[in-house]
């Protein structure tokens, strides 16, 4: 990620949008990764309904219904896992970034305003 920055060719202000589009894409990347423990998951529920004795047999629908049920909460709780994750080990700096980002728009609408050149940003 941070190696995409390095081109001297690019402004400061198009290399930190470029790094913000990364911690985006890399976002997208953490939720993407959790959600890939969906089949672990499904095989996971399979072989405990499976090989838990049961007072009684389960029925089909009470089976299905089990894992239906038991697959969504896992699927919600592996997406807030993602999240969260990704807001400990991220969003301070993209906060810093964004704020960075922020103060450069500002100076460089100002320059525009007394038409001075803003090409060093």
């Amino acid at each position: 990620m941070y190696n995409n920055i390095g081109n001297p060719m690019m402004k400061t202000f198009d290399s930190l949008k470029d790094l913000m589009y990364q911690f985006e894409l890399n976002k997208q990347y953490y939720l993407s990764f959790m959600l890939s423990f969906v089949p672990f998951l499904v095989c996971e529920l399979i072989i405990v309904i499976e090989f838990l004795p049961h007072r009684k047999p389960l029925s089909d629908f009470q089976a299905a219904t089990t894992i239906i049920s038991t697959l969504a909460v896992g699927l919600f709780g592996l997406f807030l896992l993602a999240k969260y994750w990704y807001r400990i080990f991220y969003r301070k700096y993209v906060n810093q970034i964004e704020n960075l980002l922020n103060e450069l728009q500002k100076v460089k609408n100002i320059l525009k305003m007394h038409n001075e050149d803003a090409a060093f940003i």
